[in-house]
């Protein structure tokens, strides 16, 4: 049974203080359709009801526009609303400027399943100047490698014959100084530049001088390495794959100490040691980059999951979409599809993404489609597990000294999933017809409230999950029903504090929906706090590096 309007009991209050029943009473209200929680597969809704007062000319109005009254006093609305949770406003004004309002909220748009079958992207970007950290993170690994391990795998370096001629080069020891690495992005791929000092290689050389055999050991010196070339990123088997086909090699300041070589071939015996030195750093450099960014950027790509949310079996296939390598960055993205276990039958808005610029400048960005997240809202809605019930013995004293003397619980139901809206750099979390019931300690219900409520989400926290906070939010709250057994029924004033207490219990549960998201990573790095924000239809997450 619905209850009095706010604006109804504070009427009434006045009423029993000394009001006459000569004096003009507000009108009374009742919205027929859409009830509440209410899903509608357009954008177009008819609100329908019927308004009674003691005098004519009462007027109504639905979201601003004029309804049509009948002469019994039913009236219909024509009105439009946008893709998500829309709230419905309709007030009934009669000739003496009373206002009675109703409240309530409905999920309209293009809705689609939360089976699992819609899907939504997934994209992780590197800008240009991550990537500067990026070849930083690499040549660190490359630093760590056991160099002379990998020359030795690579014996011989140099094979050949005839009389005179170097018939086999061994690579004895392998010892390099500081390695540096820069990958900035181009056009399709990373133009990678390793740089090498004091390079120094050890190498036996086996020779024939006039078809005499014969051998040497060879110390090759060079104060630096410059090695170039172009790293190509694709997807393969679901996995991020980069490759170094091909990639040139010089040698600065290049040196070679070696004995016991025949004059009629030393400087053939130079010019292939010195090759051999070459090719073999340039094969190694070939072989390793693209292992190590692949190591480095292969949770790029998030990996398909199973985990619990809100203790509720959630898992996300992953399809790989592809790679894109522009001199503004790199964007890898994939197409995940949700589902959670029995929330098969719930409905969200689809909002769909739009091209544009998506990504701030930070060096790492993550991007979720919102309607990813809106599935995984409507299917936790589906299966229940949006419900709390907060007991209000002990720590839960705010919303005790708020409610009745005889109110022992709290119990949270929402009509509609929550859904989330990503668009001119902002996000707004909607929640619509939340319904909050007040029990005794019986588990009667003493009183009922409906509330719409609008929010910002920002992030706060480190890297590795998303970690969000609720803003401060707008609310549209209704009373509708209240016992006889409550002392004071409840004010505006009371009201308003009763919703920012019952805002905390879904805080935490947004929280953990959103941070149970797979997000891609980047091995090695750490990153400092993310800034959350909302474009073209995805959530954003900026990540600087560290």
């Amino acid at each position: 049974m619905r209850g009095p309007t706010i604006l109804g009991l504070v009427t009434m209050i006045a009423a029993c203080n000394g009001a006459t029943s000569g004096e003009d009473q507000p009108p009374t209200l009742e919205v027929t359709s859409p009830e509440r929680g209410t899903t509608a597969d357009s954008f177009d809704l008819t609100v329908t009801g019927k308004v009674t007062d003691d005098n004519k000319g009462v007027r109504v109005l639905v979201n601003g526009v004029e309804a049509s009254v009948a002469a019994d006093g039913t009236f219909s609305a024509a009105i439009h609303v946008d893709s998500g949770i829309s709230v419905i406003e309709t007030h009934a004004i009669d000739s003496a400027q009373h206002d009675v309002r109703d409240v309530r909220a409905v999920l309209a748009g293009s809705l689609g399943p939360t089976d699992g079958s819609a899907g939504g992207e997934i994209a992780a970007r590197i800008s240009a100047p991550g990537f500067g950290k990026v070849g930083d993170v690499l040549a660190g690994m490359a630093q760590a490698l056991d160099w002379k391990a990998l020359a030795l795998g690579m014996n011989p370096v140099a094979t050949g014959s005839g009389c005179n001629g170097v018939h086999r080069i061994d690579i004895q020891d392998l010892r390099l100084g500081t390695i540096g690495i820069s990958a900035p992005p181009g056009d399709g791929a990373l133009d990678v530049a390793v740089t090498i000092d004091n390079v120094y290689v050890k190498a036996r050389v086996q020779f024939e001088a006039i078809c005499i055999g014969g051998s040497a050991t060879g110390e090759v010196r060079a104060t630096r390495a410059n090695i170039n070339g172009r790293l190509a990123i694709g997807v393969d088997n679901g996995s991020l794959a980069a490759s170094l086909p091909q990639s040139s090699v010089s040698l600065q300041g290049f040196s070679l100490d070696i004995n016991n070589v025949p004059g009629a071939i030393e400087s053939l015996v130079r010019d292939r040691v010195r090759r051999a030195a070459e090719d073999a750093l340039n094969k190694a450099i070939r072989d390793q980059v693209p292992k190590k960014v692949n190591e480095l950027l292969g949770g790029l790509i998030a990996k398909p999951l199973s985990t619990n949310i809100l203790s509720k079996a959630t898992s996300f296939s992953i399809t790989p979409a592809g790679v894109g390598i522009t001199p503004d960055g790199m964007v890898a993205a994939v197409n995940a599809r949700v589902r959670v276990e029995g929330g098969e039958g719930g409905v969200f808005a689809q909002t769909g993404t739009q091209t544009g610029d998506t990504w701030n400048a930070s060096d790492v960005g993550i991007a979720l489609a919102g309607d990813l997240v809106n599935q995984l809202f409507g299917g936790l809605w589906a299966s229940g597990a949006i419900a709390p019930t907060l007991s209000l013995d002990g720590a839960a004293g705010v919303l005790a000294a708020l409610l009745d003397d005889d109110a022992r619980s709290v119990a949270v139901e929402l009509k509609l999933p929550p859904t989330v809206k990503a668009a001119n750099g902002a996000l707004e979390l909607a929640i619509g017809d939340l319904i909050l019931s007040v029990r005794d300690q019986g588990g009667a219900e003493i009183q009922r409230f409906a509330l719409s409520v609008k929010t910002s989400l920002s992030a706060t926290g480190s890297s590795g999950a998303i970690n969000v906070t609720l803003g401060t939010p707008t609310i549209k709250a209704q009373v509708l029903a209240q016992s006889e057994v409550v002392d004071v029924p409840m004010t505006d004033d009371k009201l308003e504090g009763l919703v920012n207490g019952a805002w905390g219990l879904l805080g935490g549960q947004i929280d953990n929906a959103l941070g149970g998201l797979p997000i891609p990573s980047v091995a090695g790095m750490s990153f400092g706090a993310p800034a959350l924000g909302g474009r073209n239809g995805f959530l954003v997450v900026d990540l600087p590096i560290q």
